[in-house]
Formats: structure tokens, sequence, C-alpha cells
């Protein structure tokens, strides 16, 4: 992919064209935003404009046609070191950043990115799943962070500020990302393969994913949609079937194999629809904050001060809280039938208070 094809974050691409232009690039960014927006392949491009030999001072643009640039877009180049959260791990280990026990400091990423450039232009790193940093990973990277080798670059993916740890939020430079316009959703869709019917459907579709391709993907499925309108209706019972609740949210989340990586998105999925309920309940889905900022703002406001607000307003509230707690859980490991036995008996008592 080229700067030209890329859908979206202009005010982004702007800035890092100006910093580079300019030469006040900071070493380590942190990029952070909802799932399915660009931030990946926002940071490949990066990734390939500063690695190529042939570009210009002043351009963000890579030529494109170089050795480099082929390496970076087949995911084979030697100065781009890539690490993500492994499928069956709930954090990023250590291992990832300092090698295995027997070869400590031999490997990994740190070790790697301490190499001399193999193309004289410098090094990228970028590490994703930045949200799943714990005290000893991100200990581990703390020296690199604060002292890179000369001629790296740095690129942290996360999903928002509140879910990175104090050390590392501190030492990155923050770039925000948020959804995509409904007409940049709209064309990556088609560019995808998929369509967006013009009917009140296809426009309700387009509209509840907020930007987010990933999003869009899910709510695609006619089967999960279905899903949703009977959550929805099981969620406003009074009082609410918490038997009748759970076995359908563990049936929906049983329907797509044992994998655990499909399951786990499967019920981060339905505890995503749950908070729109919430959401809907509150009273605030027609406005134009983004529901992933409000998360945000919420689990800030959390973490913080540990109140709520009251009234009227408490309820609905403190269910999002607790939606956002079980969808962070699900990340840890815990048995789903667990986290939903619990979120479901906590829902239901917030719902009757």
């Amino acid at each position: 992919m080229r700067w030209d094809q890329f859908l979206g974050h202009q005010r982004q691409i702007d800035w890092f064209r100006n910093a580079i232009s300019s030469n006040r690039m900071a070493s380590t960014f942190l990029l952070v935003g909802p799932e399915g927006v660009g931030k990946r392949t926002f940071a490949r491009l990066l990734a390939k404009s500063l690695l190529c030999p042939h570009r210009k001072q002043q351009d963000l643009a890579a030529c494109e046609h170089c050795e480099s640039c082929s390496q970076v877009a087949a995911s084979t180049h030697p100065d781009l070191i890539e690490v993500c959260k492994p499928e069956e791990k709930s954090v990023l280990p250590i291992d990832l950043f300092l090698g295995p026990p027997e070869n400590r400091g031999r490997e990994g990423f740190i070790h790697d990115i301490g190499l001399k450039p193999y193309h004289g232009v410098g090094k990228v790193a970028i590490v994703d799943d930045a949200d799943f940093f714990n005290e000893e990973s991100a200990n581990a990277l703390l020296k690199t962070l604060e002292e890179p080798p000369p001629g790296v670059r740095i690129f942290l993916i996360g999903t928002s500020i509140q879910r990175q740890l104090p050390t590392i939020r501190s030492r990155s430079q923050i770039i925000r990302f948020q959804g995509l316009a409904q007409s940049d959703l709209k064309q990556l869709i088609e560019q995808q393969g998929g369509t967006v019917e013009e009917t009140d459907t296809g426009r309700m579709l387009l509209e509840a994913c907020e930007g987010s391709f990933t999003a869009w993907q899910t709510l695609a499925d006619p089967k999960l949609l279905e899903f949703r309108t009977s959550l929805f209706d099981r969620l406003a019972q009074r009082p609410i079937d918490m038997v009748g609740l759970s076995k359908a949210i563990v049936a929906s989340v049983d329907s797509v194999g044992k994998e655990g990586p499909e399951r786990k998105a499967r019920l981060k999925t339905i505890f995503r629809f749950s908070i729109d309920f919430f959401r809907y309940q509150w009273g605030l889905a027609s406005q134009t904050m983004k529901s992933t900022e409000l998360d945000a703002r919420l689990l800030e406001a959390m973490k913080q001060t540990r109140v709520v607000t009251q009234g009227l307003q408490q309820r609905p509230t403190r269910s999002i809280l607790r939606t956002l707690d079980a969808t962070y859980e699900v990340d840890r490991n815990i048995a789903p039938a667990s986290i939903v036995e619990a979120w479901v008996a906590d829902i239901a008592a917030l719902q009757e208070a």
C-alpha cells in the first residue's frame, strides 16, 4: 500500500510529514485509537518511508520501487522489527523483548534493535498489542525507550491511553486516532470486496461501526446481528433472566468453535453490544461522542476517583464500567463461562438497584 491509497487520518499524516521534513521526530510513538481504523497500516507505511533510501527529506512518501520498499511490503526487511502478543498469551511476555531464558539478552526485540542497521538508513520497530504490557515486560523495555539506539524509531500500537502503563505513556509521544469517516469506511469495505447496502439497515450498520472496519466485519454477520437484537431484548427484561441470558451468551461463544482467539473475539463483541445497550439506556446513542471515547472517559474517571455519576445516570454508568472490566478479563485467560456468569449476576443486580 502507498500513502495515496491510505484512507483517512489526514491530520496524523500531515503531522508526521512536517515532523520528518523538519527533523523533529521523536524516538518513540504511542499510536492509540479504536481497533480496525488503520493504526497498524499507518505504522507500516511510516516504516516504509523511514527506511526508504530514496525518499526525499521533505517528503513522507517512499519511492515504492527499491529493494527496501519491497522488503517492507513483504515483511522481510532486516531493519523492520515487529512483535505482537502471541495468541496463546494474555500479555506481551518478557521473552519477546529479552529472548528466551536460555539465551537472555542474545535474542529478542531489544537485542535486535541494538544491532547495526543492515542498510545503513536506520531501524524501525513496531510493537502491536501495547495494551497487553505487564510490569515485567514494560520494565524490560524502559531503558530502550529512554535511550534508544541511534536511528531507531519505535511505534507502539494500542486502543486507548487508559490501557497503557504510566511508564510507557510517559516515555512516548502520543498520537491519537479516531474512527474513519463513514465515506472512508464505506470505500474501504468496498475495496475489501464487501458491500454496504443503500437501505436503512445498511446505513444503520455503517453508523454502528463508528469508523472501524473490524466492527463492520463483525456486524456484517446476519446471525450475529440477530443475536444483538435478542441480547438487547434480554437486557431489557425486568427482572433479567440470568440463567437464560448466560446460556444464550455461552452458546453464541461456543458456536464459533474451540479456538481460543475466535471465542475471545466473540465474547468481546457481545460485551461491546451490551455497552451499546447501556448507552441507549443512558440516552447517549445520538451524541456526537464516539462510544470508544465515552468508555475511555468513564474508565479514567473510575480509576481516578472510584466514583461514578450519581442520580438517574448511576445505573447505566455502573453497567458500562462493569462491562468494560469484563471485556478486559477476556484477555486474562479466564474461562468464558465464568466471566459471563459473574457479569450477568452483577448486571442483573445493577439494573435492579
